[in-house]
Parts: C-alpha cells; sequence; structure tokens
C-alpha cells in the first residue's frame, strides 16, 4: 500500500468578501498605492503569476498584494492583542477591488489610524461594525458547540467574520430544530442556523448501523449535518475481503463516509459513492483521500467485528486508482525490483490537447513515492510525468528497467540521462483535458508538467 501526504497550497484568507467604508476617508480607490519594495524570489513569482491567472490582475500586481501578506498578518495578530475588546475580525476581498476589512464594535476609524497610518496598508483598509466582538464571537462558537454535543450526530459550526455570527450549518432546519429541541439544546444569541446547500445529512443515520452485502462489515462514518470535514492525505492500495473484513492490502481497514454503499453483482463487489458511481471494486487498487486513525468512536466501532479491528484509514473521498476506461491514457502495472510500476500510454483525445513538439533532456527516474516513470530536470519545479506512445513497453529484467519502442529497441533506461522530443499538456485548470487528466490519473502518479513522449534518444 502506498501513502503520502496531500499539499494543498492556498492563499492568505483567500476568496473572503469584504464590505465598504474607507478609513483613509478618500473613498474607495481603484488604483491603492504601491506596496513595500520586496525581493522577488523565483517561489513569490511561481505563487504570483498562479494568482495574477486566476484573479486576472498582471504579475506585478500579484506581487504587490502577495507581498502585503505579512504586514495584514502582523497587523491582525496586532489588533487582536491591542484592541480585544472591540476588534471584531479581519479579512480580504480580492475582487473586485482587492480590499482588507477591519470590523469594530465601536469606533472604529479612531482606533484603528495609529495602526495603518504611513503604511502600505493606509489606503486598502476598508471599516465594518459589528455588533460582537471577536473574543464573544469565539466565546460564543465554543457555547454553541456544548450545546450541540447533546446531539446524537455531529453538526460543522464556523465562525463568520463578514456576518458577525457563528454558523451551524445544515441541510435541513426543521430537522436539526426539532432534535434541538428534543434534546433539550440552546444556541446562544449569535448563533444561527445557516441552511446550505449540497451539504450531507444526518438523517436516517440509524439505518447504517445494518451492513449493506449480508457477511461483510462495512463500517461507515458518523453522519454529520451540514457539512463533513475530513482529512486531505492518500492512501492507494488493493482492495481485498479477508472474511468478513474489507481491507486494504497490508491490514488497514477503510472507514466508508456515511453515503457510501456497498453492492454486491454477481461475483464483484462494489463500493459505491454518494453519486452511484463506484468509487472501489474489491480486488483493484483504490484512491482513498483521509487519513490514519488507531482509534475511531464509538458509533463507528459499533459496526467493526472484533477480527477486523486494528489500524483505520478514515475516507474522504474514493475511486479506483486505474482507469483502464479512460479516453486519454492507458495504464499498465510492470512488476519492477523498486516496485510494481505504472507504465502510462497516452490516447489520441490527450494527444491532440498537447503542445507543438519540443526537445528536452534529463534523467529518467522511478521514485520510491511514485510509481510513474518521471523525467529529472532542472529548473522546471520537479519532476515531469512521462506519457508513452500506444506501442511502446516497459521491461524489467536482471535489475534493468528499460523503455522499449514500438520496433522492441530499448531507447531509455531507468537511471540514465536522456534526450526527449514531448509534447506537453497545458496546466490550465480551465481546460476540461487537464481537469478530466488530473482526476483520473493514478494518485501514486501525481505531479506538476505531464509530457508525451515521442522519441527517444
Amino acid at each position: 500500500m502506498y501513502r503520502r501526504g496531500l499539499l494543498v497550497a492556498a492563499l492568505l484568507m483567500a476568496a473572503i468578501p469584504l464590505l465598504t467604508g474607507c478609513v483613509s476617508g478618500q473613498g474607495n480607490r481603484s488604483e491603492p498605492t504601491p506596496g513595500p519594495t520586496v525581493p522577488i524570489s523565483e517561489a513569490l513569482r511561481f505563487d504570483a503569476e498562479e494568482y495574477a491567472e486566476r484573479m486576472g490582475v498582471s504579475v506585478e500586481e500579484a506581487i504587490r498584494r502577495l507581498s502585503l501578506q505579512d504586514p495584514i498578518g502582523d497587523l491582525n495578530a496586532e489588533l487582536q492583542q491591542q484592541e480585544a475588546a472591540t476588534f471584531a475580525g479581519l479579512w480580504i476581498r480580492h475582487e473586485p477591488e482587492y480590499r482588507v476589512v477591519v470590523a469594530f464594535t465601536r469606533d472604529g476609524k479612531k482606533t484603528l489610524r495609529p495602526y495603518v497610518e504611513g503604511t502600505p496598508l493606509a489606503d486598502i483598509i476598508e471599516l465594518r461594525k459589528g455588533q460582537f466582538s471577536l473574543v464573544e464571537l469565539e466565546a460564543m462558537q465554543a457555547e454553541a458547540m456544548r450545546e450541540l454535543d447533546k446531539l446524537d450526530f455531529d453538526v460543522h459550526v464556523s465562525l463568520s467574520l463578514e456576518n458577525n455570527r457563528v454558523e451551524v450549518n445544515v441541510s435541513d432546519r426543521a430537522w436539526v430544530e426539532s432534535e434541538l429541541q428534543r434534546v433539550g439544546a440552546d444556541l446562544p444569541e449569535g448563533a444561527e442556523l445557516v441552511v446550505v446547500e449540497g451539504g450531507s445529512t444526518a438523517q436516517g443515520k440509524d439505518r447504517l448501523l445494518t451492513p449493506p452485502v449480508p457477511g461483510i462489515a462495512f463500517p461507515r462514518q458518523k453522519p454529520a449535518e451540514g457539512y463533513r470535514e475530513s482529512m486531505m492525505a492518500l492512501s492507494t492500495g488493493r482492495l481485498v475481503l479477508e472474511g468478513e473484513c474489507l481491507r486494504l492490502e497490508g491490514g488497514t481497514l477503510p472507514i466508508w463516509p456515511p453515503e457510501f454503499t456497498l453492492r454486491a453483482e454477481g461475483e464483484q463487489v462494489l463500493v459505491i459513492d454518494g453519486g452511484g458511481g463506484v468509487a472501489a471494486r474489491v480486488g483493484e487498487e483504490a484512491c482513498l483521500s483521509g487519513g490514519n486513525s488507531g482509534t475511531t468512536d464509538e458509533w463507528v466501532l459499533q459496526q467493526i467485528p472484533a477480527a477486523c479491528r486494528g489500524e483505520y484509514w478514515i475516507v474522504g473521498s474514493a475511486r479506483p486508482n486505474l482507469l483502464y476506461d479512460s479516453d486519454l491514457f492507458s495504464p499498465e502495472v510492470v512488476s519492477t525490483p523498486q516496485q510494481r510500476t505504472i507504465f502510462l500510454r497516452y490516447r489520441p483525445a490527450l494527444s491532440e490537447q498537447a503542445s507543438t513538439a519540443k526537445e528536452v533532456s534529463g534523467r529518467l527516474v522511478l521514485y520510491d513515492y511514485q510509481r510513474c516513470l518521471q523525467l529529472d530536470t532542472s529548473g522546471l519545479g520537479g519532476p515531469v510525468n512521462l506519457f508513452w506512445p500506444s506501442d511502446w513497453s516497459l521491461s524489467a529484467s536482471d535489475g534493468d528497467v528499460a523503455v522499449v519502442d514500438g520496433t522492441g529497441q530499448a531507447v531509455a533506461r531507468v537511471g540514465d540521462d536522456v534526450s526527449l522530443r514531448v509534447r506537453e499538456i497545458p496546466q490550465d485548470w480551465d481546460l476540461a483535458v487537464y481537469r478530466q487528466l488530473v482526476n483520473e490519473l493514478p494518485c501514486n502518479c501525481m505531479g506538476g508538467l505531464s509530457w508525451l513522449v515521442e522519441r527517444a534518444e
């Protein structure tokens, strides 16, 4: 079984809305004064280019905004410490104009001026008035969580600075209200039930305690009302049935999301996701997001026979790891000295989206944490995924792992420096083929750039 952490990059306080009311008294300005001059590192420029593309601004403007992250964070921390009695929160609006909002319960303009006057933040700050301070909101959130603990299901609770309230996210307000009344739970002032579209529900939770396929333990997580949180690591491995225990090969027992179910079709056993799609097949490799745990709560534990207990994987999402019916590529698993390597061949639908050909060079590598062949190049931010022609193959004998072309000739060996003629798949999330490729690649072949090989020397 293969595991790795999933790194999710995020901009500081990104995508949180902001209201108006300018501290400087000059009104909303579409061209704020320049931020501090900072050395432009390679990492900063990379982040700025990504931000610029996402927000539709110039790279220079993106660099200016990103360079303000530390001053904004410092201001937030200072206000929390020095103005706790009236400070109601700080957040960023990225569009239509870049602004930072600071909220106070009273005297906001007077309170804030000494902190921002003469700084690069002065012309991009906007004020808002809130009924409750941040300290009060945090106390309300803690009290709301204590009251909600009286329920026999989980509810997602969040602190909304822009709405100056504690939000209890639910999918069915009337049902949750009746459940609160049943257990005698009272939410504090400032906490509100907020209906969310597409959220999860805890209704019918008791039905989940009955295994959907007799004789196979299928433990599911305790349902949550509104939103269900999950860890974001990845685990891959073959899903196997050992007696009544449905495990990942190696022993870890998945604890499935409450909306998942199990279905038997003849000799095949399928894990079905909440949308009715096949999330995994017993006997085949699965890719599971989530996280590892040596313990679980009593509600889940009652679903797990004694023989199946041990290490658990709390599943966030699941899909087959090897998609043989993809119209972009076909995977083949080849046993090599390092591992069971995945050899990817591109199909016409992927080839049609690639850029014009270019010559590149680097070292052909097969890392322990990756199962696909990659090209290790300098100056490109890491190894590159390689896709090969449909009549090429991977050969492994006597410790030698080689790529063989359509004529049967070995043209590249793992560990050697190689020259390749390749075409690149654009890294553009607006491009449907790129989104599909990211969603269909084996989870232990993930990476940055993807190149289609035409020729190797």
